[in-house]
């Protein structure tokens, strides 16, 4: 169960002017611009690149999603994200943890990943798992 938690389509230009503050109902936000894992970046709702963050000293989904906007600035619009690292109760991430996992807990990872971001519409599943928790993307700096 490597993935933890996950955005959907958050506005590039509201994570530049408050951070990459996500939020669920009735929690406190979480910060997740140090979050570690797979992001896509959108133009108009279309995924037009897939990356990742990798795991070494100082890799972040905020340092990535920087990095794009001064190369691809215009060609994106918005992005998902998808996390290794689980959110604590406080607002903070834990740290980057070592993973060991089932083969079938992969491809489940996998298929409610795809599912969240594609969004087919012949999937009956909603590819729902209850460790992959979707944060909403806040839009003030005091959610």
């Amino acid at each position: 169960m490597p993935i933890r938690n996950y955005g959907i389509s958050w506005d590039r230009k509201t994570a530049e002017l408050v951070g990459l503050w996500g939020k669920r109902r009735g929690e406190r936000a979480v910060y997740f611009g140090d979050q570690i894992g797979i992001y896509t970046l959108e133009k108009k709702g279309k995924v037009v690149y897939v990356g990742q963050t990798g795991t070494g000293k100082g890799a972040s989904i905020n340092k990535r999603l920087v990095y794009h906007v001064k190369k691809k600035g215009r060609k994106w619009d918005s992005f998902s994200w998808f996390g290794l690292r689980a959110a604590r109760p406080t607002g903070s991430l834990i740290r980057t943890p070592r993973i060991s996992m089932d083969t079938g807990a992969i491809i489940k990872d996998i298929e409610t990943l795809l599912i969240a971001l594609l969004e087919p519409p012949l999937n009956k599943r909603s590819g729902k798992y209850k460790h992959m928790l979707r944060y909403r993307q806040c839009v003030t700096v005091q959610e």
